[in-house]
């Protein structure tokens, strides 16, 4: 698949332990359906490049504190045409933090952390299984 960026787009990684398979089950697919629909409460995002899953150590990945060791990671990179249409004060991609905390997803599919609640957390520093990373 070839890239496209545009002089304008930002592009951002998203690294869950959330399974968000994009050619698995209904509830795969309907976790990776409710990522996509939060990116576009506030954007359009351009998805060039597939899901990448695999096992890695997670320490690097600023998961929440209980997250520790090896673990199932999805990861997700999109491009979007509005710079800062994520930022919130300082932070270039707070409202995407924001937006995704406590929505709910499907869990016991593939993912090898256990979780206390069955949603996105991004703001918890225990728990938090999603993270966010502006590239460019």
């Amino acid at each position: 698949m070839t890239s496209v960026a545009y002089e304008t787009s930002q592009t951002i990684q998203i690294v869950t332990l959330v399974d968000i398979t994009e050619n698995g089950n209904k509830e795969q697919l309907s976790n990776l359906n409710t990522v996509h629909q939060v990116l576009q409460l506030r954007s359009q995002p351009f998805f060039d490049k597939r899901i990448q899953t695999f096992p890695a150590d997670i320490t690097t990945f600023h998961f929440g504190s209980k997250f520790k060791g090896e673990h199932n990671v999805w990861i997700l990179q999109f491009n979007i045409d509005q710079p800062e249409v994520y930022k919130l004060d300082d932070d270039p991609i707070g409202l995407l933090k924001q937006d995704f905390d406590a929505i709910p997803v499907n869990v016991t599919l593939e993912e090898t952390a256990l979780f206390k609640d069955q949603c996105f957390k991004t703001s918890d520093a225990e728990h938090c299984n999603i993270v966010f990373k502006l590239i460019t």
